[in-house]
């Protein structure tokens, strides 16, 4: 899910299963993309087996039948982004956002083995299907599309096989409002997507292939969706931002900046819109997560037993939270570092904890949450900056009490899109939009007063001051370490350095050449306006400050224009978020005397900009 790039070379890892906790690795400088680790994503289960997709090696383990030890990995594809299983026709489905594609395998009877190779929408993030197991759909971050695929079942063509084959083919692509991540079928006709990084949810009618409705909720990083035991609500696991409040220890401390929530939502209501333009506002049934001084940052998946308990993934501050039905109270426990999916057993005995940044599966006790098992998919001792950094990125307990992490404004490197009153600009009661770090490295200076010229000094200031995190509070790692070393600073910076910018929407969804005269003829126009002093090829940024015409509270009018690379997967647009889409910039606020261009001029230049 998460689109960090790294080649991945051949490695042989041995695997360790037990009780006790596994080994902390040492940390080196150097080329991350030279050292290997599996970084597991998804979970799914048939029968007695379970099979763990590994993002970074693009590999599948199947746990044993006893689901305490693991197979050898079995490579089929560069990475791995999500997995599911289909029970009826005995097949592994995933996706690779690398390769736009998704693969199929069938189970066979001792590894995978994969049958077919299928392009989807580019950037495929997740894969779900419907109850009936008789349609997929695959969601693509960037090219911000779904795509449906129906399940055609054919009698086996090998000769060694006396049952049916099945494969899948496409039957509808179609084009959504936001970049999507989670999606759930509510039923066997309509699917639920979630915004991947602001609060923007879709409906999609899989018989008709169109969208049907668009909805927001006061939130964003929707992590976590599920439905009720009865069908009738989606519990929805996401975080809240309030953009007014200061981020002081104070406010910080009892949640007032960002909270952790889990929503319920009713079906009926989800079902209600059938508006596809502007989004409709919804509002269901919210449950903080978390208390002050035990807080419980970056909530992500959730699994819901027939009993009506939820369980919830606390990715930020690596914990596992079970709420009852019948209660208020959370219980919490302990897991590996950023448990991001969860999976129940059959029986609900037994939850499955899929822990990234330790590359383990911990089984839990579903009723005491003990640990039964840890099953390490990775004996590497040695990492890169880059690995840790990320981890880091994810740690929620960087901040305060563990409110939030680097993710929850950057939602995976990118933007939630939403405003935060921090001292990036050195004042409070200020607030602005929080901008991108894909593509952020060097584009320096940081900060949208241009006021920092180091990366590191940047990256050191968010911790101390957005975060409330200085080095003295920081919470222990689970080896006692302390959590905000210079190093750490240093790996975060290497990091965010390595974050690749959002393609541009036209180039995501492959529709460059069919625009290419549009797209040449912006570019002369951008040129010929001399947008170019302000972003300049080839990273369309500028070291210098601009008048945009617009104010901020303490009258300030001079700001550091981003880069407009992936300018078209972020908006909205300005430092107070106010222009929602491109034409809005340059038609509605005369962006740069843009209103006296031509309406065929005004296209150009949106298509040049969306190939960015």
């Amino acid at each position: 899910m998460f689109g960090w790039r790294w080649t991945t070379c051949a490695a042989v890892l041995t695997l360790f299963a037990g009780q006790a906790g596994v080994a902390r690795p040492q940390w080196v400088s150097g080329n991350d993309r030279r050292l290997s680790l599996d970084r597991p994503v998804a979970i799914a289960s048939i029968d007695d087996s379970t099979f763990v997709a590994n993002r970074t090696t693009g590999s599948v383990r199947r746990l044993g039948v006893n689901r305490d030890a693991a197979a050898p990995k079995f490579p089929i594809s560069d990475e791995l982004d999500d997995l599911i299983a289909l029970r009826q026709t005995g097949l592994l489905i995933g996706v690779d956002s690398s390769r736009h594609e998704v693969i199929v395998a069938d189970l066979g009877d001792d590894l995978p083995r994969i049958t077919q190779r299928l392009s989807v929408a580019r950037f495929p993030v997740s894969v779900v299907a419907d109850p009936s197991e008789r349609r997929v759909a695959v969601a693509s971050k960037w090219s911000r599309r779904v795509t449906l695929l129906r399940v055609v079942e054919t009698q086996a063509a090998t000769g060694n096989s006396d049952g049916n084959a099945a494969t899948l083919a496409v039957e509808a692509v179609i084009d959504l409002p936001f970049a999507p991540l989670r999606q759930l079928f509510l039923n066997e006709r309509f699917l639920l997507v979630a915004d991947a990084h602001g609060g923007e949810l879709a409906v999609v009618d899989a018989q008709a292939g169109t969208l049907r409705s668009h909805q927001s909720l006061p939130g964003h990083n929707i992590r976590g969706l599920a439905l009720t035991p009865d069908g009738k609500s989606v519990v929805l696991a996401h975080q809240i931002l309030n953009a007014a409040a200061s981020t002081t220890r104070s406010i910080i401390s009892w949640g007032g900046v960002i909270s952790n929530t889990l929503h319920t939502i009713a079906v009926d209501e989800l079902l209600k819109s059938t508006s596809t333009e502007s989004p409709d506002r919804i509002h269901g049934t919210l449950f903080p997560l978390g208390r002050e001084k035990m807080a419980a940052g970056d909530p992500g998946d959730l699994a819901i037993a027939s009993d009506g308990r939820i369980f919830v993934a606390l990715s930020g501050v690596h914990e596992v939270a079970v709420k009852s039905p019948q209660s208020f109270d959370v219980k919490r426990v302990s897991v590996g570092r950023r448990p991001t999916r969860l999976l129940l057993d059959e029986e609900h005995n037994r939850l499955f904890v899929v822990c990234t940044s330790e590359s383990t599966v911990e089984i839990l006790n579903a009723t005491t949450l003990q640990r039964e098992r840890v099953i390490d998919f990775s004996s590497q001792t040695v990492r890169g900056f880059e690995a840790r950094g990320e981890e880091l990125f994810y740690d929620a307990r960087l901040s305060l009490d563990g409110w939030y992490s680097c993710h929850s404004c950057h939602s995976d490197g990118h933007t939630n899109g939403l405003l935060n009153d921090n001292q990036g600009d050195d004042s409070f009661n200020t607030p602005k939009k929080i901008l991108t770090l894909l593509g952020s490295g060097d584009t320096e200076p940081w900060a949208w007063n241009g006021s920092q010229i180091d990366l590191r000094n940047q990256v050191q200031k968010s911790i101390e001051f957005t975060m409330a995190g200085p080095a003295a509070s920081f919470h222990p790692g689970r080896d006692g370490t302390p959590m905000a070393s210079e190093r750490d600073v240093e790996a975060l910076t290497s990091f965010i350095s390595s974050l690749e910018p959002a393609p541009g929407i036209t180039t995501a969804r492959d529709d460059l050449e069919l625009n290419r005269a549009a797209i040449e003829r912006g570019r002369a126009v951008f040129r010929r306006h001399k947008c170019d002093v302000c972003h300049a090829p080839p990273r369309y940024s500028s070291s210098l400050s601009f008048d945009v015409g617009l104010r901020d509270e303490a009258g300030r009018h001079y700001f550091n224009p981003p880069s407009l690379l992936g300018v078209s997967q972020r908006a909205p647009y300005f430092h107070t978020g106010e222009a929602t889409t491109l034409r809005e910039v340059l038609l509605d606020h005369d962006h740069d005397g843009a209103s006296s261009l031509g309406e065929d001029q005004i296209a150009d230049l949106i298509e040049f900009l969306r190939s960015l």
